[in-house]
Parts: structure tokens; sequence; C-alpha cells
């Protein structure tokens, strides 16, 4: 069984990307900066309105859906840890990749 990530040492890495969360009591979905972001969660911009222990969807680059806690809230941020790791290259990826175009490429 691997193991769990140590979220206090996980590589972080500054970033400024547009985030959408879904809070199970919201009406409209929020729109976030992501200031940084790990494998284990993110810290985003603009969530004063968020509470400690709240559960939303958040959707950065091509990932979607991706289930997180809120852990902390200071002024306008909040810490957000992700139920599951993800990759974060994948959050500073917009929409779905697209296959190369070489050569060998029939279009």
């Amino acid at each position: 069984m691997p193991s769990r990530i140590n979220r206090r040492v996980a590589s972080r890495e500054s970033v400024f990307l547009r985030g959408v969360a879904t809070g199970f009591t919201a009406a409209e979905p929020s729109v976030h900066r992501v200031r940084n972001i790990s494998a284990g969660g993110a810290c985003i911009d603009g969530a004063g309105h968020l509470k400690v222990g709240q559960t939303l969807l958040l959707d950065i680059g091509r990932l979607e859906e991706i289930a997180a806690t809120t852990v902390w809230v200071r002024d306008e941020l909040a810490g957000l840890r992700f139920a599951k790791d993800i990759d974060p290259l994948d959050a500073k990826t917009r929409g779905q990749a697209s296959p190369p175009r070489g050569k060998f490429s029939q279009g």
C-alpha cells in the first residue's frame, strides 16, 4: 500500500490559476484565484465566506470536481485539503491535452 504524502512538507508551487468552487449549500459556484497548489491541497483567494470544515468541489485547469475540505480561513484566504492527491501539472493545464502533431500525423 503506497504511503500518503506528508502534506506539511509536500512541494507547493506558487501559481496564478482560476478556480471555480461549488459548495454543497451554495446556490452558485464562486470564482477564486488559486495562489499555491500541491498534490494534497491549495490556497485560494476571495474565500472569506468559507467555513472551516466546509466541503466543496473545485475545478482547476483540466481537473474537475476535486473534492476538498476547508482546513483554515484567514481574511480572504483559505487552505483546502484535497480528498485524494492530484497531479499539480494537471491543474496548470487548461482543457484536454491535444495529441502531438508531427510528420506522422494525418491531420
